[in-house]
């Protein structure tokens, strides 16, 4: 009597093509979650770009101080008040505490030509500071750069 002696399992060539398949759309899902992350780097830079210009003109047109503290994981801003101390600003303010982006973190700040310690801090006035943070982003080292006129350039 004969019994069908039939094996059990997978050829060679079908792990192959599975681990391909299986390869392939890892692949595109690292470069896809790079390219997000990339992008939100980038959106978060001219934010802060942005808010830096804000808080210039802020600071001039109310006649006030407002500074901007980077911390580790963020940024926040507070304005001077006339007894003296310094407040935070909250929602729905566009000056309320952010978060970094996964990657990114100011490494060093200098204003008016003296690198800020801790806490790094810039302080607008009547006139704005000439100042240059640096960040380290997945993308490498950007720099924004403020002028005395009040226009701020990220590179």
């Amino acid at each position: 009597m004969w019994r069908s002696t039939r094996q059990r399992g997978f050829s060679l060539i079908e792990v192959l093509v599975v681990l391909v398949i299986v390869s392939v759309f890892i692949g595109l899902t690292t470069m896809s979650v790079d390219g997000m992350q990339s992008r939100r780097s980038e959106e978060e830079l001219e934010r802060v770009r942005r808010l830096l210009e804000m808080a210039g003109d802020y600071a001039e047109t109310r006649g006030t101080q407002l500074a901007v503290d980077f911390l580790p994981n963020g940024y926040r801003f507070s304005e001077l008040q006339t007894d003296g101390e310094w407040h935070l600003l909250f929602p729905p303010s566009p000056f309320a505490e952010r978060s970094w982006p996964s990657g990114v973190s100011v490494t060093r700040v200098e204003v008016d030509g003296v690198e800020a310690q801790s806490p790094m801090r810039i302080i607008f006035g009547s006139e704005p500071p000439e100042y240059q943070l640096v960040l380290t982003t997945p993308e490498g080292a950007k720099h924004i750069t403020g002028q005395i006129n009040g226009m701020v350039d990220v590179d």
